[in-house]
């Protein structure tokens, strides 16, 4: 049964993802951001032989932006980081993400599961669900653009469960850290 105790939290959780949503949705829709399908070709795409959710958004890079892909999710990784982590804590983290080796098998954001010249495969596998993310540059149109994709199986009921909070503010907190990696290259 639902109490004051429980009730509190939920309606204190909903206050916050509502204003998440009404700060950030303009951000990510109206700033040089596209959702677009996900990559043919790319490791994302061949990451689950079954993907229950995936997307994929992408922005254009500056010209002087660094053209491996190794410094580009250097520089997207930093943007995962919550805007609410204290200043100390960030800094660290932000020196660790630089130190990555960002090789197969290695930890970053999650797991490092594969790596080509264009693009980095990570993520986790857990008891309720499996995740991959890609961060992959590629050129199109004379210009070159970092896309980041998100694919999920879920493992069972739980998973299901999970994942329908997590989605609403999915696919506003992506296309902002995209953003917000773009716009540190700049």
């Amino acid at each position: 049964m639902f109490t004051r105790q429980t009730i509190r939290p939920l309606g204190f959780f909903l206050l916050a993802a509502t204003a998440n949503f009404l700060a950030l949705f303009p951000v990510a829709k109206y700033a040089g951001i596209e959702a677009v399908d996900l990559p043919a070709g790319s490791l994302v795409s061949q990451a689950f032989e079954q993907a229950d959710y995936s997307d994929a958004y992408r922005m254009k890079l500056p010209p002087r932006a660094p053209q491996d892909i190794e410094s580009l999710t250097r520089a997207y990784l930093p943007a995962l980081i919550p805007c609410w982590s204290r200043e100390s804590r960030r800094a660290e983290t932000e020196a660790a993400i630089q130190e990555l080796t960002l090789e197969p098998g290695s930890r970053a954001f999650g797991t490092v599961y594969a790596k080509t010249p264009d693009e980095i495969l990570m993520g986790e596998n857990e008891y309720h669900l499996n995740f991959r993310l890609s961060v992959r540059v590629s050129e199109e149109g004379g210009a070159r653009w970092l896309t980041v994709s998100t694919v999920v199986h879920f493992n069972n009921w739980l998973g299901v469960a999970y994942f329908i909070p997590v989605r609403a503010g999915h696919q506003i907190i992506v296309p902002h850290t995209v953003r917000t990696a773009v716009h540190n290259l700049e």
